[in-house]
């Protein structure tokens, strides 16, 4: 925007200005007379106002683009449409797109899944399978601060009746096998086999027999037969009873002698005291069964507490940014407002960076101006502005001074102060980018002494300001203090009063042409 004087616009109603500028027109006139000016001060609102010029803005306008290269699909909305912060307003064929868009959707539901196992709270079951591990782990605990202890300080007494006790089943695994030998399963071998000789001798005999006889019975061969397999199985399974028995009690003797044995090296440890190293896995093992009891306890405590803000918010982050890769097939609007442009259709291919459609909050709009620094002094935030627009004459808006920048506007060759002006509501046809005329309300005084500006005299070298007053039928120059002032007129503090005629001496130019002499 160039920059512009910025005039000062003014109301003086009460003001009555009285007496005539007598101008000789006279064609031929040798100099024209002079003749006086004159009003009657008198008691008015004065008004002073900041000119500027500026276009109507959105308070939210967004210019929405792809990242990526992909042929348009669907576009869901029109320019017109009111849309929601959120609202998809045109998409992409992920199958035009590039692979990594695509492995972003999977990412995402993994993303939100982790999330939600995270955020959701504990199952009964959780709870108790947490409680479980504490005890479990206590156990531990107890369990391996008695081994150490058992290591650091051993009992001889106790590993002296332990290898008592494992002498002792030593030699009861040796009588049972004793008794085993000469018990039930070797007398059931025996009368197995006594059965096995009486049958084979039982078919012998048939055997003669069927040979010496045309008309005995021929099923007693068969009989004989299966009476001596008969015994023979039985005979096999006595055996088979015996062998496993004696299997069993030779590995129960074989156990009881390496208790025995482990027994001896126990107390022999014991009476020679513990082994640096024996103490030092012993440690080794409370430890590692603290710490484990140790999570336990923190997990225990972490799954009542729910979760941790920071894992909450890292979950939260790779949802976002799982979102944002998947969202590279969509433009959404960035918040809710109105469609202004879609730049292109079904089937057209978009390249990363080129505008695809523009979003506007026509709810709320502004005008973006700036103020000389002469005059920057002046203007102070909610100040009312009288708006008028080019292309809608005759027509007055109203607004507000809805914020002031600190610094000048840097971009300019002069000192401007860039001002924000907030329109109030309106429903007239009010559209983004119409050039705007602005008058700022920056002071206003009513019930103020109004003296017009052309009768005001000021004395440079005095460093002061006078008014001509008509007293006694003559002209007096009284000294005045002025308040308010602009282009019109100027507020009087003191030296006049209410009813005050005032003037000055005007002496006209001589004119030329058809209105003046010469010509």
């Amino acid at each position: 925007m160039l920059r512009q004087p910025f005039k000062w616009i003014y109301s003086a109603a009460a003001l009555a200005v009285g007496g005539a500028l007598l101008l000789a027109a006279c064609q031929g006139q040798a100099a024209p007379a002079a003749t006086s000016r004159t009003a009657t001060i008198a008691v008015g609102t004065i008004e002073v106002r900041v000119s500027a010029t500026g276009q109507i803005a959105a308070q939210s306008y967004s210019a929405l683009d792809f990242n990526s290269r992909g042929a348009v699909s669907a576009v869901l909305h029109q320019v017109g449409d009111r849309v929601k912060a959120g609202d998809v307003l045109i998409e992409l064929d992920p199958a035009t797109m590039d692979a990594s868009v695509v492995q972003a959707q999977a990412d995402l539901i993994d993303a939100k899944k982790s999330l939600k196992d995270l955020t959701d709270p504990p199952t009964e079951l959780e709870l108790a399978q947490a409680g479980q591990a504490v005890q479990d782990a206590a156990k531990a605990v107890d369990d391996a601060q008695r081994h150490l202890d058992g290591v650091k300080y051993p009992k001889v007494s106790d590993y002296q009746k332990a290898l008592d006790d494992a002498l002792i089943a030593f030699q009861n695994a040796q009588s049972q096998q004793t008794i085993t030998s000469l018990g039930n399963e070797t007398g059931a071998v025996d009368g197995a086999q006594a059965a096995v000789d009486q049958a084979a001798k039982r078919l012998g005999e048939v055997k003669t027999a069927q040979a010496a006889c045309n008309n005995c019975d021929p099923d007693a061969l068969k009989r004989a037969q299966d009476d001596y397999n008969g015994a023979v199985n039985g005979l096999n399974i006595a055996q088979l009873n015996l062998e496993m028995s004696q299997t069993s009690h030779e590995q129960a003797i074989r156990d009881a002698q390496d208790a025995a044995d482990k027994a001896q090296r126990n107390l022999n440890a014991a009476v020679n005291g513990p082994k640096t190293s024996d103490v030092a896995r012993a440690e080794a093992e409370l430890a590692t069964a603290k710490a484990k009891y140790n999570k336990a306890v923190d997990d225990l405590a972490d799954l009542k507490a729910g979760p941790k803000p920071e894992d909450v918010q890292a979950a939260e982050a790779r949802v976002a940014a799982a979102q944002a890769r998947v969202d590279q097939a969509v433009v959404k609007a960035p918040f809710a407002g109105t469609v202004v442009a879609v730049n292109y259709a079904p089937g057209d291919t978009i390249s990363p960076g080129a505008v695809a459609a523009i979003v506007a909050d026509l709810s709320h709009l502004h005008i973006d101006t700036t103020v000389d620094e002469l005059d920057i002094a002046q203007v102070a935030l909610a100040q009312p502005v009288a708006i008028t627009l080019d292309a809608l004459p005759g027509v007055g808006l109203s607004g507000k001074i809805g914020s002031i920048d600190i610094a000048p506007d840097r971009a300019k060759t002069t000192i401007e102060y860039p001002v924000r002006i907030d329109l109030d509501t309106t429903d007239q046809p009010v559209r983004i980018g119409m050039t705007a005329a602005l008058e700022i309300l920056v002071a206003r005084k009513e019930n103020a002494l109004l003296v017009p500006n052309w009768a005001l005299r000021i004395d440079r070298e005095k460093g002061g300001t006078y008014v001509t007053v008509q007293r006694g039928g003559g002209g007096v120059e009284v000294p005045v203090k002025l308040g308010l002032r602009n282009d019109s007129v100027s507020e009087a503090l003191s030296g006049l009063s209410a009813g005050d005629v005032i003037g000055v001496l005007v002496t006209p130019e001589p004119r030329s042409g058809p209105f003046g002499g010469g010509g």
